[in-house]
């Protein structure tokens, strides 16, 4: 039925937004999904985050696929952001829509 095409779109999106974001920042994307908390891999994990969450994603489905726990994705996503990150998020959104 619909739901198992709705869940091929979610990680269908989910890896296109790690492939993105992993090209707009250079972080490879066993680093974003990683435990790595250095800054660059924590920018393209907020990047990843915020994507996802603006295409309907909820917080505990963000944090399975980032392999992180909910509270740290609702943390991530309340992170005040920079013109960097802004740059790269439009950036991204600009690459998925037209993926």
């Amino acid at each position: 039925g619909n739901k198992k095409s709705s869940a091929m779109n979610k990680n269908a999106l989910i890896s296109q937004v790690l492939a993105i974001t992993s090209h707009l920042t250079g972080i490879p994307v066993e680093r974003i999904t990683g435990n790595h908390r250095d800054a660059e891999s924590t920018d393209a994990r907020y990047i990843a985050a915020t994507l996802l969450h603006q295409h309907g994603l909820y917080p505990s489905q963000i944090a399975s696929c980032l392999h992180r726990s909910p509270r740290s994705i609702r943390w991530l996503l309340a992170r005040a952001t920079t013109s960097m990150l802004r740059s790269y998020l439009a950036q991204a959104r600009t690459l998925l829509s037209t993926a």
